[in-house]
């Protein structure tokens, strides 16, 4: 039997607006491309997160009311779709410390590059460092990539987009989204960075981890306390 893949709601949308700029000539390609199991499974992506699903392609008025809400209702969803803001974020596996933080506007890489730049100025000398990310384009771009090399930082990504292949970054994903709720809709942008920054700062500094012998992640990577890694399910039953 073949392997049931769970794909993340970031990865879904990544490969929808990747169809919808035309990288894919069809869905089977997009589908072999990233090796996605399952027929119609894009097709219900891009049903469920595709711009050109939002409303229907015609709409046909008649009364002057009727085009005037109309005009509305347009302007409007122009308006919701620039006001998207995309997270981009840098976690240290051993203190679950979120060392680079940057929201944008925009997929592009350098959303990406900013929270690097953040998380490379805070290494040592010397250090021997490895990075792991999913297979993003924003992370397999020449830019960022030669940021990497620069540092001598190793780079190493997922062999499938599954989510339990970078578990830490999803893990982080989630709790911002759940417990800080970052999902929300803002009023305004500057109002979804106040709350991307409080969040970030209360995550880092007020958030004790069960993975860190409840310490938080800012005292575990300051070195005020020690983490306390939680060994694979099988040496738990071993101890048992």
């Amino acid at each position: 039997m073949a392997d049931k893949y769970v794909y993340s709601e970031s990865f879904k949308q990544h490969v929808v607006s990747e169809i919808e700029s035309g990288k894919f000539s069809s869905f089977n390609a997009a589908r072999k491309a990233y090796d996605i199991g399952g027929s119609k499974t894009i097709s219900e992506w891009v049903k469920k997160y595709g711009k050109e699903h939002l409303l229907p392609r015609t709409i046909t008025v008649t009364k002057a009311d009727e085009k005037s809400e109309v005009k509305k209702l347009r302007k409007r969803v122009k308006e919701l779709e620039r006001a998207f803001m995309y997270a981009s974020l840098i976690t240290d596996r051993y203190s679950r410390k979120i060392v680079g933080a940057y929201l944008g506007d925009t997929l592009e890489s350098i959303g990406c590059q900013e929270a690097l730049k953040q998380a490379l100025k805070q290494l040592p000398s010397g250090a021997n460092v490895i990075h792991h990310s999913d297979r993003g384009c924003q992370y397999c771009c020449h830019d960022y990539i030669e940021m990497l090399n620069n540092c001598n930082v190793k780079v190493s990504m997922t062999e499938k987009y599954h989510c339990y292949e970078n578990a830490v970054a999803e893990r982080v994903n989630g709790i911002l989204k759940d417990e800080y709720n970052l999902d929300a809709c803002f009023k305004t942008k500057e109002q979804a960075l106040k709350s991307f920054n409080q969040a970030i700062m209360l995550y880092n500094t007020r958030r004790p981890h069960l993975g860190l012998n409840y310490a938080t992640p800012e005292e575990v990577h300051n070195g005020e306390k020690e983490g306390c890694i939680i060994p694979p399910l099988g040496l738990l039953k071993k101890a048992a």
